[in-house]
């Protein structure tokens, strides 16, 4: 089973999300399941050179009011509180161009992406770090267990804007299949879901999938 994820890293409910799919995948008792993380920027104006202020820029994007943003703040901390994750939105200062973030998921071992999308998530939601900076995207590589000569290649090819294109391509090709907003789980090409669903729902999407691909004569592909 393949499971496609729409995120993208500065995404408050792509982490919970991600949170919620760990969960199911947990109790996931079928077939093996290979999670692949597809690409979406929330911002795709944002310019990591010029460092505007996070809660301005957003304040500007959505249209809404100091209030506004912290009431939208306060909900997802209470959220991610209840599942066991942090939130520190007002350690966040500069808004973040996030492709850097991307192309290091994209470079990391497939087997290490889980695991370096949570050290990306716990370094910008928590600590309040720049994600856009490659030194910082090194760091959460090393966080994340890679190895240290691993890093070393990674951090030159970030410097290079090495996959940059095939980011970008892969961000237009989901926008153009209709994707508008993350997280989105696509399950083996037969069920998706919007949202961060609950492990349950994500669960019973799993299952359906898995029904609706065996019921189908010539399988899957």
């Amino acid at each position: 089973m393949i499971i496609q994820v729409v995120q993208d890293t500065v995404c408050p409910w792509c982490r919970i999300g991600k949170h919620n799919l760990d969960g199911a995948l947990e109790d996931w008792d079928g077939e093996p399941v290979e999670v692949q993380w597809l690409p979406f920027q929330l911002d795709p104006d944002v310019k990591e050179s010029e460092k505007e202020g996070f809660t301005q820029r957003l304040m500007e994007r959505k249209g809404m009011s100091a209030g506004q943003i912290q009431a939208m703040f306060d909900r997802v901390t209470q959220v991610g509180k209840d599942l066991g994750l942090d939130f520190h939105f007002e350690r966040i200062k500069v808004a973040v161009d996030t492709i850097p973030s991307h192309q290091l998921m994209a470079l990391v071992p497939a087997d290490d992406r889980s695991a370096v999308l949570d050290q990306i998530h716990i370094a910008y939601f928590e600590r309040g770090e720049d994600i856009g900076e490659i030194d910082v995207l090194a760091g959460i590589a090393r966080h994340a267990g890679i190895a240290p000569a691993t890093v070393a290649e990674i951090e030159q090819r970030l410097t290079n804007g090495f996959l940059q294109d095939e980011v970008l391509a892969t961000i237009q090709a989901v926008q153009q299949a209709g994707v508008t907003s993350v997280p989105f789980f696509i399950i083996d090409r037969e069920v998706a879901l919007a949202g961060a669903q609950p492990p349950a729902t994500i669960l019973a999407a799993m299952r359906q999938a898995s029904e609706a691909g065996a019921a189908t004569p010539t399988g899957r592909g």
